[in-house]
């Protein structure tokens, strides 16, 4: 009886060990899957709301300081952990008017920003259908604005006049950080919604086109985005399987 009791003992404590190691190996098996999975090649594109969150160096006064943005990329993600990417951004950086002179009657300028981000983003937390982000941005960045000026009468008898114009500032570096959340949607499609704010070092110099002076230059601004989009991505191959992962894991 007490052989009979101590044999029951043992294999009760061999089947402990052996669903203990299943499942530590199971745990591994789950960090690992954060590696698995094929290269994928993705399209962005999204639409928000953009702010300036400093009044404009250009001496003229803020009439507006919010627009639309928009932003186009794409990104190559050899694994689900991150991903890194390509893209342009156009944002209507608001409308400032000039106070009235004796060179300029009044002028109203609206400015654009022009960005070409370089991405590299990290995913530090991923669920079956969601998976949160961050990342940083680096690129250049340049100011395209248009102008409607009116200069006043050269003399007592003169009429004033006005003319439209368009210019384009120098470029200079831009950095920017974002994070956000990707829902998969299935089929290749996820839906994007992020927060992205971004420090661009633009020049105060005057802006000018054929036809002369055109306005100040914006100088330096501070962004702060709000958007939501899609993405589709599709599979290139070549990443490691979950099966792989397994084998590694139990080796």
């Amino acid at each position: 009886m007490g052989l009979f009791c101590l044999s029951a003992f043992f294999a009760s404590g061999v089947a402990s060990a052996e669903e203990a190691g299943a499942s530590s190996e199971s745990a591994v098996v789950v960090g690992d899957e954060a590696w698995a999975g094929p290269m994928r090649l993705g399209l962005e594109v999204d639409l928000g709301v953009s702010g300036r969150l400093e009044a404009s160096d250009s001496g003229y006064r803020d009439d507006q300081r919010a627009g639309l943005t928009l932003e186009g990329g794409v990104f190559f993600s050899p694994t689900p952990l991150f991903d890194f990417g390509l893209s342009y951004q156009r944002t209507q950086l608001g409308t400032e008017v000039a106070r009235p002179g004796e060179v300029l009657a009044a002028n109203t300028l609206f400015r654009r920003l022009n960005t070409v981000w370089v991405n590299v983003r990290t995913y530090p937390w991923r669920a079956e259908k969601v998976a949160l982000f961050v990342g940083l941005m680096a690129g250049p960045s340049w100011e395209s604005s248009s102008g409607h000026i009116t200069y006043p009468p050269a003399g007592v008898s003169g009429v004033m006049h006005s003319r439209s114009c368009s210019a384009t500032g120098p470029a200079a570096l831009a950095l920017g950080v974002t994070a956000g959340a990707d829902v998969d949607l299935g089929g290749g499609l996820a839906f994007l919604a992020r927060l992205a704010g971004g420090s661009h070092h633009l020049s105060s110099d005057p802006l000018r086109d054929d036809g002369g002076y055109c306005g100040p230059g914006v100088g330096s601004a501070t962004t702060l985005d709000a958007r939501i989009g899609f993405a589709y991505r599709f599979d290139l191959g070549g990443g490691a399987s979950s099966s792989s992962s397994s084998l590694a894991a139990a080796d």
